[in-house]
């Protein structure tokens, strides 16, 4: 017993105002955790959002023409033979022609033939197959019902 009556002696009143300034401490430190947990979040956030950002195509690249491939042209041939194809489509058909002979020379034979959109529909008149067209892209010549 002597042992806790020596350690109580160690205790003493608390000088005024201890309390108050350990509380104040406390709430501080609180106060600092909770901006830090909020920072890091926030970072986060930002972070996230900046790769989305990066990862999702700016609207600029979506309204770049893409170059057309000889399977595209192939696909665009009736149309653009009876005059159907927007400008737009037309002008890049027109420059595909210019770089491509293999392609030129293709639209040559379906000229010379009287190849069009009409005579492939004449000829393909089947109940199971229909002409394709999706708003100002012709995407095909034929597509399964």
């Amino acid at each position: 017993m002597s042992e806790r009556k020596a350690k109580d002696a160690d205790w003493g009143p608390c000088p005024k105002g201890e309390i108050g300034r350990m509380l104040q401490v406390i709430q501080r430190n609180r106060r600092r955790a909770a901006i830090v947990q909020t920072a890091v979040a926030l970072a986060g956030a930002v972070l996230i959002a900046a790769a989305i950002v990066h990862t999702v195509p700016s609207h600029r690249a979506a309204v770049t023409p893409r170059e057309l491939t000889c399977a595209d042209v192939l696909a665009y041939a009736p149309a653009y033979l009876a005059g159907e194809l927007d400008s737009r489509l037309r002008a890049q058909v027109e420059e595909h022609l210019r770089q491509c002979p293999g392609c030129l020379k293709r639209i040559e034979q379906m000229k010379r033939a009287g190849t069009s959109r009409a005579a492939v529909r004449r000829h393909n008149s089947r109940p199971d197959v229909v002409s394709v067209r999706s708003g100002d892209e012709y995407r095909g010549y034929f597509a399964m019902r």
